[in-house]
């Protein structure tokens, strides 16, 4: 959800209305858990069949604590953003929900009311898309070790001192087809891991694929799974896992998750 007209810009002093998600039905279950600090409580902004999780929250530190770059686990940030992410977890375990991103905050229940009367088609419409899916995060990584066998890089170079041109030359051409091999199952080790879980998942997004010393990044993606199918996608990936093992690749699911990555609509304050 975009802003419009009829948002406005919290006050820059006091307290704000924090939203952490909307969800469809009266959010009974998450009432009274802890919000972020400086704070009180979550509470639910409700308007027929939709409700708003919301806690006061305090502007002041929202400014200071986002501006921060301290991302220590015990900054206000890291504590602010795990409180988020555990009441939208809460949220989304209780009934169909719509995640909000981190950060949003409005002058008062009474403005993220408006929105809710404005804006309600539109959030019963991303709800009956996103609202029985879940998001699980799948990785896949091939052992450096592996590879370098495979591309023929474990050699120990002795006599190749001695070698003639042309053998250096041979030896060479020899190395670039192994890489290239190698590089063809990297291709597809992915295109068969990604083509198994699409048969389960409705969506699928790519995300940054990380690298570390002993793995390199194969598949990284956020999947949108129906709440009934995480077992399938479960055993989907588990047999992949034992076939793809054995060749230095190891597979990472995890889940099930609020659909962030799936969501297109926003609760916004106006920025000007």
């Amino acid at each position: 959800m975009r802003p419009g007209d009829d948002e406005v810009m919290p006050p820059a002093h006091g307290a704000g209305c924090y939203v952490y998600a909307v969800v469809a039905g009266a959010a009974t279950d998450v009432r009274g858990m802890p919000g972020i600090e400086p704070g009180g409580p979550v509470d639910a902004v409700t308007v027929g069949d939709l409700t708003a999780v919301v806690s006061a929250v305090d502007l002041d530190a929202m400014r200071d604590g986002g501006a921060t770059t301290d991302l220590a686990e015990d900054s206000w940030l890291a504590r602010a953003v795990r409180r988020h992410e555990q009441v939208v977890l809460a949220a989304f375990r209780s009934a169909p929900t719509v995640p909000m991103r981190f950060g949003i905050v409005h002058a008062d229940c009474d403005s993220v009311e408006k929105l809710l009367t404005a804006h309600g088609a539109e959030l019963r419409a991303e709800l009956a898309r996103i609202g029985a899916s879940a998001e699980w995060n799948l990785k896949a990584y091939a052992d450096r070790d592996v590879l370098a066998a495979m591309a023929g890089d474990d050699d120990d170079g002795v006599g190749k001192a001695a070698d003639s041109g042309r053998g250096y030359l041979l030896r060479e051409r020899a190395r670039r087809e192994a890489h290239a091999r190698a590089g063809d199952t990297i291709r597809e080790t992915a295109t068969t891991l990604v083509d198994r879980v699409s048969s389960v998942a409705r969506e699928l997004v790519p995300l940054p694929i990380g690298d570390d010393e002993s793995r390199r990044g194969v598949v990284a993606a956020a999947c949108l799974v129906d709440r009934d199918e995480g077992q399938r996608l479960t055993s989907v990936v588990e047999s992949y896992a034992d076939t793809a093992g054995p060749r230095g690749v190891s597979v990472e699911l995890t889940g099930p998750w609020p659909p962030y990555h799936f969501t297109t609509l926003r609760l916004e304050a106006r920025n000007g």
